[in-house]
């Protein structure tokens, strides 16, 4: 009997973790490439389809039959219409990258979100098995996290849920040979400024000097008083 594979690709930023992956969630072949963005996102494309078709022929050369394609990617992804909306780390704006690898391949083909696929397989075979609610974070070229509610990935409104969870800065000012992650320090929130802030009354301002109406007569700028009157006087 022959055995059927589906062909899994997780594109992050600096490379990508490629797989054959039984029925049963077992991994037959596992390999890595590296994404090199630097070179633009028609590049990163087309490695991500010459990967995919070398592991569909890897399968077949094994005795095994690619009956389905899998690839996830960072930034913001449109699962729905199998689109990569954009992406940071990889240069992504508006890809409809399932197309494009279902007609290069010829499979069925699904476009996700590599953090939300992350914590699906978390929750469904890993350590978050048998619980309602699972937060999965992710930290590699980028940071983001998946929230799965019963068995199902939270997405939010835009398909952005979870991106962009914090930063990370290193003090100008550590020694040389510091190493580990006691070295690194969250950097401190950004404070808004008073004015910035809503429904703060800021900092105070210079009154705006009002207009003339309409038929008023200019006034005239003078350097002392009129003639005839005690400085100081009215005006």
């Amino acid at each position: 009997m022959i055995e059927e594979v589906a062909v899994a690709l997780d594109v992050g930023g600096t490379g990508m973790k490629c797989a054959l992956v039984g029925a049963d969630g077992v991994v037959r072949h596992a390999e890595r490439h590296p994404t090199d963005a630097g070179r633009g996102p028609d590049a990163v494309v087309e490695t991500i389809l010459t990967v995919a078709e070398g592991l569909a022929g890897k399968a077949c050369a094994d005795g095994l039959t690619p009956t389905a394609l899998g690839i996830v990617v960072p930034g913001v992804v449109d699962e729905a219409r199998g689109v990569a909306v954009w992406s940071a780390n990889v240069g992504f704006r508006d890809v409809p990258l399932r197309d494009l690898a279902a007609a290069r391949l010829g499979l069925p083909t699904a476009l996700g979100h590599d953090v939300r696929a992350g914590g699906l397989a978390e929750a469904r075979l890993g350590a978050g098995r048998d619980t309602g609610h699972v937060l999965f974070v992710a930290i590699g070229t980028g940071i983001a996290a998946a929230h799965v509610v019963a068995g199902k990935a939270v997405t939010g409104a835009h398909g952005a849920a979870g991106n962009s969870v914090t930063s990370w800065s290193v003090p100008t000012d550590r020694p040389a040979a510091a190493d580990g992650p006691a070295a690194w320090r969250p950097s401190p929130p950004r404070r808004p400024s008073p004015a910035a802030t809503p429904n703060s009354p800021g900092p105070a301002r210079p009154p705006t000097p009002a207009r003339p109406r309409a038929g008023a007569p200019a006034a005239r700028r003078t350097t002392g008083p009129p003639p005839g009157r005690a400085r100081g006087g009215p005006w």
